[in-house]
């Protein structure tokens, strides 16, 4: 196989790929097979290898959409009134179920990202980098400590009240600024 730039031969490698993507920044494809160019380091993929880089990339798509906030998201009669069509139009769009507007599916119903069909709305394409974009989840910090089986219960001391709550309760009511006693 000859390059298509400059037409020198390919050499087939094997190994872990670094591959560039407007959606991600970059993402890694360990153990591909592809072919290099050592005279302008061209690179091709074999169909397999582009096969699982495609996804890797939906993976991780799909984990950065699942990590943004709801309230982030609007239905189908939302998103359909902010582009001037049917709720109908919206699931039959070529471009949008293509992926040109970002969604997520949850118990069978499909939301789509506001600022991606924004983005849509102008320019035909509501596809931004997802790297860049920051959730809210990521602005706090999860701290882990061990229960040991005799403190699996907590009491919050209110005046001369105890109330035996679960851990889980502790947990949010830590992030209020609650403290709890252990017993």
């Amino acid at each position: 196989m000859k390059c298509y730039n400059c037409g020198v031969i390919l050499s087939k490698k094997s190994g872990t790929l670094q591959i560039p993507s407007d959606t991600l920044n970059n993402y890694v494809v360990e153990n591909v097979d592809y072919f290099l160019c050592l005279s302008c380091g061209e690179i091709i993929l074999t169909n397999e290898a582009w096969k699982k880089a495609e996804e890797i990339e939906s993976e991780q798509i799909k984990r950065l959409l699942g990590s943004m906030p709801i309230n982030d998201f609007v239905g189908a009669s939302k998103a359909a009134s902010l582009l001037g069509m049917s709720r109908q139009a919206i699931h039959k769009h070529r471009r949008i179920r293509r992926g040109f507007v970002y969604s997520v599916t949850l118990e069978g119903k499909t939301f789509y990202n506001l600022e991606s069909l924004m983005l849509f709305k102008e320019t035909g394409d509501g596809r931004f980098n997802l790297a860049n974009k920051t959730s809210t989840l990521e602005k706090y910090v999860l701290i882990t400590l061990p229960i040991l089986p005799s403190q699996n219960r907590f009491t919050k001391q209110s005046g001369k009240e105890k109330e035996t709550i679960s851990p889980w309760k502790k947990s949010l009511r830590i992030a209020k600024g609650q403290r709890y006693a252990t017993t």
